[in-house]
């Protein structure tokens, strides 16, 4: 389908954990997953009834498998985001752990999102805050940035397959 208000737009609805229909690699592919939504306990506190452990755990495959489709349209050069409306690291940091670790994700290496922070975040942005090793991957919190948490995740597709 063609966007009415975009002549360069086009889209789509599909289910993105499985294999993609496109003919076509992309420059840029974003993932923005299903997730808890914890990140949005302070503007919606009805996301407690229905975010428990079994919940959550129902969501981590799916996730897994989105970033494992996605990650097969990139082009060589190409990025892959990863972000979330969650501050679960099961869900951030840890997907993005096992996809690096997986056959496709050997092919990415992470960027450092954090070195692109603007200054008004640097100055509050505790980078000990983290709960990973991932050295690059960002959370926002509600307590700490005056937002909601949010991840994001920015990974690179070797320009030589396999390298």
């Amino acid at each position: 389908m063609k966007s009415r208000n975009h002549n360069n737009v086009e889209y789509r609805v599909l289910d993105a954990s499985k294999a993609l229909p496109f003919e076509n690699i992309f420059d840029l592919v974003l993932c923005d997953v299903p997730c808890s939504g914890l990140g949005l306990l302070a503007r919606r506190p009805e996301i407690r009834l229905r975010a428990g452990y079994e919940a959550i755990e129902r969501l981590k495959p799916l996730q897994e498998a989105i970033l494992q489709e996605a990650s097969c349209l990139v082009a060589p050069g190409g990025w892959l985001y990863y972000t979330t409306c969650t501050i679960n690291p099961d869900e951030n940091s840890g997907q993005i752990k096992k996809f690096l670790e997986s056959d496709r994700g050997k092919e990415f290496s992470l960027d450092n999102l954090r070195l692109e922070l603007p200054d008004a975040l640097m100055q509050t942005y505790d980078i000990s805050a983290e709960r990973n090793d991932l050295n690059g991957d960002v959370s926002l919190f509600a307590h700490r940035d005056g937002s909601d948490g949010f991840y994001l995740a920015r990974m690179r597709r070797s320009r030589i397959e396999g390298k």
